[in-house]
């Protein structure tokens, strides 16, 4: 938890976003982080805690975490902590990009080359999807069943 502890650095409004037209790694990648602080977030200090994604196709409805998912956001939250993920440039985030500007701190993780380190801080690194990255951040005694899936 300690890879996790640090890029959070006791933030306690987190909002987590992916790219728009959002594919099988963003949503996974995704719900995989909301689902792990949300089962944590007592240990790690955290108070409110959403995710944004745009509409996904009917093949993802198989993926353990989609209830919590907002499909839309008013723009006026402010965050202390914004994660994007799988998210090669701000642009990418579409409608929520509003909500990423007037974060405290912004967080950037992905696995594209192309990335244009547009946050605070990038942990952008050459792994085959964001959602090998999120595992290597997580504790493996740590996963669910519900987290792996």
């Amino acid at each position: 938890m300690d890879k996790i502890r640090d890029i959070l650095n006791n933030a306690k409004k987190i909002a987590i976003a992916g790219h728009v037209r959002p594919d099988g790694d963003c949503i996974g990648s995704s719900t995989a982080l909301y689902q792990y602080l949300d089962l944590y977030k007592k240990e790690l200090g955290i108070e409110q805690l959403d995710i944004y994604l745009e509409p996904y196709g009917d093949r993802f409805k198989l993926l353990s975490g989609l209830e919590s998912i907002k499909c839309s956001c008013a723009g006026n939250e402010v965050y202390d902590m914004f994660i994007a993920l799988d998210c090669g440039s701000k642009d990418r985030l579409g409608v929520v990009s509003e909500i990423f500007d007037k974060a405290k701190t912004t967080v950037n993780i992905d696995h594209h080359i192309s990335n244009t380190m547009f946050a605070t801080t990038n942990h952008v690194i050459e792994a085959s999807s964001t959602s090998e990255i999120i595992y290597t951040l997580i504790e493996d005694d740590k996963i669910t069943k519900e987290i792996a899936t």
